[in-house]
């Protein structure tokens, strides 16, 4: 493991980045289902506006990792084909303050 890498905690989150390629009814909803479906606990959703075009927004999302990568990776084969762009700024460990 290289030296400065967060060891794994097992209460561990990750934050991505997800742009829809187009605004319409149901759009997000179905993105998110895809964390859901795996019980992965967003603990922060923000969207902010894409600056392409009118109504088209990014959403940055911080999910926790109870169980590991496993199911976000599996979550986020799932989400891929939904999304314009998807970016994952990877895992670390949630600090003493976010748990309080």
């Amino acid at each position: 493991k290289p030296a400065g890498t967060p060891r794994r905690t097992g209460s561990d989150k990750t934050s991505i980045i997800v742009e829809l390629p187009t605004d319409r009814p149901g759009a997000l909803l179905e993105a998110l289902a895809c964390f859901a479906h795996r019980d992965l606990n967003m603990t922060r959703i923000e969207s902010r506006p894409s600056k392409r075009e009118m109504g088209e927004y990014i959403f940055f999302v911080d999910l926790e990792l109870p169980q590991g990568q496993a199911p976000l990776l599996q979550a986020l084969e799932e989400l891929k084909p939904l999304c314009e762009h998807l970016a994952v700024f990877g895992a670390y460990p949630i600090t003493q303050l976010e748990a309080a």
